[in-house]
Protein backbone atom coordinates (compact mmCIF):
# COMPACT_ATOMS: atom_id res chain seq x y z
CA UNK A 1 0.00 0.00 0.00
CA UNK A 2 1.66 3.09 -1.01
CA UNK A 3 1.90 6.01 1.43
CA UNK A 4 3.96 8.94 2.57
CA UNK A 5 6.01 10.81 0.23
CA UNK A 6 4.42 14.11 -1.50
CA UNK A 7 4.19 13.97 -5.44
CA UNK A 8 3.39 16.75 -8.04
CA UNK A 9 -0.26 15.57 -10.12
CA UNK A 10 0.49 14.71 -13.95
CA UNK A 11 -2.83 15.30 -15.25
CA UNK A 12 -3.77 14.32 -18.77
CA UNK A 13 -7.42 14.49 -20.79
CA UNK A 14 -9.23 11.61 -21.80
CA UNK A 15 -12.04 12.72 -24.06
CA UNK A 16 -14.05 15.41 -21.94
CA UNK A 17 -12.23 14.00 -18.51
CA UNK A 18 -9.37 14.90 -16.57
CA UNK A 19 -7.44 11.51 -14.92
CA UNK A 20 -4.45 12.27 -12.65
CA UNK A 21 -0.96 10.16 -12.11
CA UNK A 22 1.26 10.01 -9.81
CA UNK A 23 4.68 7.98 -9.43
CA UNK A 24 4.56 5.59 -7.23
CA UNK A 25 7.65 4.20 -4.91
CA UNK A 26 8.23 1.77 -7.10
CA UNK A 27 9.17 3.59 -9.89
CA UNK A 28 5.29 2.61 -11.66
CA UNK A 29 2.21 5.75 -12.21
CA UNK A 30 -0.40 5.49 -9.32
CA UNK A 31 -3.81 6.92 -10.57
CA UNK A 32 -6.31 8.91 -8.36
CA UNK A 33 -8.89 6.63 -7.67
CA UNK A 34 -11.73 8.90 -7.90
CA UNK A 35 -10.88 9.60 -11.48
CA UNK A 36 -10.58 5.98 -12.43
CA UNK A 37 -14.14 5.35 -11.07
CA UNK A 38 -15.77 8.77 -12.61
CA UNK A 39 -14.17 7.80 -16.28
CA UNK A 40 -15.32 4.05 -15.76
CA UNK A 41 -18.54 5.23 -13.95
CA UNK A 42 -18.28 3.11 -11.18
CA UNK A 43 -19.11 3.51 -7.54
CA UNK A 44 -15.94 4.48 -5.92
CA UNK A 45 -16.74 2.24 -3.10
CA UNK A 46 -14.93 -0.46 -5.56
CA UNK A 47 -11.96 0.80 -4.58
CA UNK A 48 -12.21 -1.35 -1.10
CA UNK A 49 -12.53 -4.54 -2.69
CA UNK A 50 -9.11 -4.37 -4.64
CA UNK A 51 -5.71 -5.99 -3.36
CA UNK A 52 -3.97 -3.81 -0.32
CA UNK A 53 -0.83 -3.88 -2.93
CA UNK A 54 -3.61 -2.25 -5.79
CA UNK A 55 -4.51 0.87 -3.99
CA UNK A 56 -3.09 3.49 -1.18
CA UNK A 57 -2.86 6.44 0.46
CA UNK A 58 -1.12 9.60 -1.84
CA UNK A 59 0.31 12.74 -0.04
CA UNK A 60 0.08 15.00 -3.07
CA UNK A 61 0.62 18.74 -4.13
CA UNK A 62 -2.04 20.91 -5.38
CA UNK A 63 -3.23 24.26 -5.35
CA UNK A 64 -4.12 24.00 -1.93
CA UNK A 65 -1.41 22.24 -0.52
CA UNK A 66 -0.84 18.81 0.43
CA UNK A 67 -3.35 16.81 0.02
CA UNK A 68 -3.92 12.73 1.30
CA UNK A 69 -5.65 11.10 -1.85
CA UNK A 70 -7.00 7.51 -2.58
CA UNK A 71 -4.82 5.94 -5.17
CA UNK A 72 -4.62 2.86 -7.34
CA UNK A 73 -1.88 1.06 -9.00
CA UNK A 74 -1.80 -0.17 -12.65
CA UNK A 75 -3.15 -3.44 -11.93
CA UNK A 76 -5.53 -2.31 -9.36
CA UNK A 77 -6.61 0.30 -12.55
CA UNK A 78 -7.20 -2.61 -14.72
CA UNK A 79 -8.96 -4.52 -12.17
CA UNK A 80 -12.04 -1.74 -11.65
CA UNK A 81 -11.94 -1.19 -15.60
CA UNK A 82 -12.81 -5.49 -16.19
CA UNK A 83 -15.48 -5.52 -13.25
CA UNK A 84 -17.18 -2.74 -15.63
CA UNK A 85 -19.87 -4.46 -17.40
CA UNK A 86 -18.77 -2.13 -20.47
CA UNK A 87 -15.23 -3.19 -20.54
CA UNK A 88 -16.15 -5.67 -23.59
CA UNK A 89 -17.79 -3.73 -25.09
CA UNK A 90 -16.24 -1.53 -28.15
CA UNK A 91 -18.06 1.67 -28.65
CA UNK A 92 -18.37 2.33 -24.44
CA UNK A 93 -16.16 4.67 -22.48
CA UNK A 94 -14.41 1.72 -20.15
CA UNK A 95 -13.38 0.05 -23.25
CA UNK A 96 -11.80 3.12 -25.04
CA UNK A 97 -10.27 4.32 -21.83
CA UNK A 98 -8.62 0.86 -21.43
CA UNK A 99 -6.73 0.65 -25.10
CA UNK A 100 -5.74 4.18 -24.52
CA UNK A 101 -4.46 4.19 -21.21
CA UNK A 102 -2.45 1.17 -22.26
CA UNK A 103 -1.19 2.51 -25.56
CA UNK A 104 -0.78 6.04 -25.02
CA UNK A 105 -0.40 6.66 -21.55
CA UNK A 106 1.63 4.38 -19.46
CA UNK A 107 4.72 4.25 -21.83
CA UNK A 108 4.83 7.99 -21.73
CA UNK A 109 4.42 8.39 -18.15
CA UNK A 110 6.88 5.49 -17.46
CA UNK A 111 9.81 6.76 -20.13
CA UNK A 112 9.29 10.66 -19.21
CA UNK A 113 7.04 10.47 -15.60
CA UNK A 114 4.91 12.92 -17.40
CA UNK A 115 2.17 12.83 -20.20
CA UNK A 116 2.99 14.10 -23.86
CA UNK A 117 6.90 15.03 -22.91
CA UNK A 118 9.17 13.61 -25.73
CA UNK A 119 9.76 10.12 -24.77
CA UNK A 120 13.96 9.41 -24.26
CA UNK A 121 14.35 7.11 -26.46
CA UNK A 122 17.61 5.72 -27.60
CA UNK A 123 16.96 4.01 -30.91
CA UNK A 124 20.33 3.18 -31.62
CA UNK A 125 20.57 0.57 -28.37
CA UNK A 126 19.63 -2.86 -29.58
CA UNK A 127 19.66 -3.73 -26.01
CA UNK A 128 17.45 -0.88 -24.89
CA UNK A 129 14.81 -1.74 -27.77
CA UNK A 130 14.96 -5.62 -27.40
CA UNK A 131 14.11 -4.97 -23.57
CA UNK A 132 11.57 -2.34 -24.26
CA UNK A 133 9.74 -4.78 -26.58
CA UNK A 134 9.98 -7.74 -24.16
CA UNK A 135 8.75 -6.21 -21.45
CA UNK A 136 5.56 -4.40 -23.20
CA UNK A 137 4.94 -8.17 -24.86
CA UNK A 138 4.70 -9.56 -21.76
CA UNK A 139 2.06 -6.98 -20.59
CA UNK A 140 0.22 -7.05 -23.70
CA UNK A 141 0.15 -10.92 -23.28
CA UNK A 142 -1.15 -10.68 -19.39
CA UNK A 143 -3.84 -8.31 -20.15
CA UNK A 144 -5.00 -10.27 -22.83
CA UNK A 145 -5.23 -13.25 -20.92
CA UNK A 146 -6.79 -11.80 -17.86
CA UNK A 147 -9.51 -10.18 -20.36
CA UNK A 148 -10.04 -13.67 -21.79
CA UNK A 149 -10.53 -15.09 -18.33
CA UNK A 150 -12.65 -11.99 -17.13
CA UNK A 151 -15.16 -12.22 -20.67
CA UNK A 152 -17.72 -14.96 -19.54
CA UNK A 153 -18.08 -13.48 -16.09
CA UNK A 154 -18.20 -9.79 -17.84
CA UNK A 155 -20.75 -10.80 -20.37
CA UNK A 156 -23.20 -13.01 -17.72
CA UNK A 157 -23.22 -9.84 -15.72
CA UNK A 158 -24.07 -7.78 -18.70
CA UNK A 159 -27.12 -10.23 -19.64
CA UNK A 160 -28.78 -9.68 -16.29
CA UNK A 161 -27.98 -6.03 -16.01
CA UNK A 162 -29.37 -5.81 -19.15
CA UNK A 163 -32.40 -8.48 -18.36
CA UNK A 164 -36.32 -6.92 -17.98
CA UNK A 165 -38.34 -7.79 -14.63
CA UNK A 166 -36.89 -8.25 -11.19
CA UNK A 167 -35.71 -11.20 -8.95
CA UNK A 168 -36.38 -11.81 -5.18
CA UNK A 169 -33.45 -10.92 -2.99
CA UNK A 170 -32.99 -14.93 -2.61
CA UNK A 171 -32.78 -15.82 -5.86
CA UNK A 172 -30.48 -12.37 -6.27
CA UNK A 173 -28.26 -14.20 -3.54
CA UNK A 174 -27.79 -17.27 -5.28
CA UNK A 175 -26.65 -15.33 -8.27
CA UNK A 176 -24.08 -13.85 -6.19
CA UNK A 177 -23.14 -16.94 -4.82
CA UNK A 178 -23.57 -15.66 -1.11
CA UNK A 179 -26.30 -16.72 1.32
CA UNK A 180 -29.34 -14.87 1.72
CA UNK A 181 -28.87 -13.80 5.17
CA UNK A 182 -25.90 -12.09 3.93
CA UNK A 183 -27.47 -10.37 1.16
CA UNK A 184 -29.90 -8.95 3.52
CA UNK A 185 -27.45 -7.90 5.62
CA UNK A 186 -25.11 -6.54 3.28
CA UNK A 187 -28.00 -4.70 1.31
CA UNK A 188 -29.02 -3.10 4.76
CA UNK A 189 -25.67 -2.15 5.38
CA UNK A 190 -25.41 -0.17 2.21
CA UNK A 191 -29.32 1.90 2.91
CA UNK A 192 -30.50 -0.62 0.05
CA UNK A 193 -33.42 -1.63 2.20
CA UNK A 194 -34.60 -1.31 5.99
CA UNK A 195 -37.15 -2.15 7.96
CA UNK A 196 -39.64 0.14 9.74
CA UNK A 197 -39.95 -0.02 13.98
CA UNK A 198 -42.17 -2.84 14.68
CA UNK A 199 -42.77 -4.22 11.26
CA UNK A 200 -40.94 -7.56 9.32
CA UNK A 201 -41.35 -6.71 5.99
CA UNK A 202 -38.10 -5.40 4.22
CA UNK A 203 -38.45 -2.16 2.53
CA UNK A 204 -36.20 -0.20 -0.18
CA UNK A 205 -35.15 3.45 -0.43
CA UNK A 206 -36.74 5.61 -2.60
CA UNK A 207 -33.24 6.64 -4.40
CA UNK A 208 -32.50 2.96 -5.18
CA UNK A 209 -36.28 2.70 -6.49
CA UNK A 210 -36.14 5.70 -8.24
CA UNK A 211 -32.56 4.48 -9.85
CA UNK A 212 -34.21 1.39 -10.77
CA UNK A 213 -32.27 -0.37 -8.93
CA UNK A 214 -35.22 -2.24 -6.45
CA UNK A 215 -38.80 -2.39 -7.09
CA UNK A 216 -41.93 -2.84 -5.12
CA UNK A 217 -44.22 -5.80 -5.64
CA UNK A 218 -47.65 -6.03 -4.24
CA UNK A 219 -49.44 -8.91 -4.18
CA UNK A 220 -52.87 -9.77 -2.71
CA UNK A 221 -53.19 -12.76 -0.27
CA UNK A 222 -56.51 -14.55 1.25
CA UNK A 223 -56.26 -15.54 5.00
CA UNK A 224 -57.43 -18.52 6.20
CA UNK A 225 -60.39 -16.60 8.03
CA UNK A 226 -61.02 -15.69 4.05
CA UNK A 227 -60.15 -11.99 4.21
CA UNK A 228 -57.42 -9.96 2.61
CA UNK A 229 -54.51 -8.25 3.03
CA UNK A 230 -51.96 -7.09 0.62
CA UNK A 231 -48.72 -8.61 1.09
CA UNK A 232 -45.15 -6.12 0.17
CA UNK A 233 -42.32 -7.29 -1.33
CA UNK A 234 -38.80 -5.72 -2.45
CA UNK A 235 -37.30 -7.19 -5.45
CA UNK A 236 -33.86 -6.18 -7.40
CA UNK A 237 -33.35 -5.72 -11.01
CA UNK A 238 -30.98 -6.77 -12.83
CA UNK A 239 -29.32 -3.46 -13.19
CA UNK A 240 -29.67 -3.58 -9.17
CA UNK A 241 -27.83 -7.21 -9.33
CA UNK A 242 -25.19 -6.05 -11.53
CA UNK A 243 -24.43 -3.07 -9.71
CA UNK A 244 -24.45 -5.07 -6.05
CA UNK A 245 -21.72 -7.31 -7.62
CA UNK A 246 -19.52 -4.62 -8.58
CA UNK A 247 -19.91 -2.73 -5.13
CA UNK A 248 -19.26 -6.45 -3.47
CA UNK A 249 -16.65 -7.45 -6.09
CA UNK A 250 -18.68 -10.65 -6.71
CA UNK A 251 -19.12 -13.45 -9.23
CA UNK A 252 -22.25 -13.51 -10.65
CA UNK A 253 -23.49 -16.30 -12.06
CA UNK A 254 -27.01 -16.90 -14.25
CA UNK A 255 -29.24 -18.96 -12.81
CA UNK A 256 -31.89 -20.88 -14.21
CA UNK A 257 -34.92 -20.98 -11.89
CA UNK A 258 -34.95 -17.57 -10.80
CA UNK A 259 -37.90 -16.28 -10.77
CA UNK A 260 -38.29 -13.42 -13.00
CA UNK A 261 -41.53 -11.07 -12.24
Amino acid sequence: MQAEAVNQLVPFQFESMTVRAVMGDDGEPWFIASDICAVIDVDATAVRKLDDDERGLRSVQTLGGAQQVSIVSESGMYTLVLRCRDAMKSDTRPYRFRKWVTAEVLPTIRKTGSYNAAPAIDLNDPAFLRSTLLTYTEKVIALEAKIIEQEPKVNALRRIAEAEGSFCISDAAKMLQMPPKQLFTRLNEMRWIFKRPGCAVWLGYQDKTQAGLLVHKSTLVTREDGTEKVAEQVRITGRGIARVATMLGATVVEVAEAAVA
